[in-house]
């Protein structure tokens, strides 16, 4: 695993971007390095999720049950570019089915724009 294989970013208050670099094999030991980081970015507060995917060659069950456990996920976007890209975001909704509104998109400003517009916890 290299630790540049992902990239965990506040953008704003309750939304963090993460970016998986392409051609990556994202695992659990990488999962729980990214968890650890979100947790502290939130202080284990409620955040909206972006997962950029960007031709990400693969990532295992347990990577994603680290990400959805990090911090309580109030919307999950997935973002990518391929056909490969889309087969992994609905692959780890499926495995994982956040207990919150998810969806896959290509464009990162939309799912952006998504992810604002849903409910805050507390709200």
């Amino acid at each position: 695993m290299r630790p540049q294989s992902a990239a965990v970013e506040r953008i704003d208050d309750g939304l963090v971007v993460i970016t998986l670099q392409p051609g990556v094999r994202i695992t659990a030991a990488h999962g729980s390095i990214v968890r650890n980081q979100l947790i502290t970015v939130f202080n284990g507060q409620p955040a909206g999720v972006l997962l950029r995917l960007a031709g990400v060659a693969m990532i295992d069950r347990d990577a994603m049950v680290q990400y959805a456990q990090a911090v309580t996920v109030t919307a999950l976007a997935l973002v990518g570019q391929t056909p490969v890209d889309r087969l992994v975001a609905h692959r780890l909704v499926g495995l994982t089915l956040p207990k919150c509104p998810n969806q896959y998109f290509t464009d990162t400003e939309e799912a952006l724009d998504w992810l604002r517009t849903r409910p805050q916890p507390g709200a």
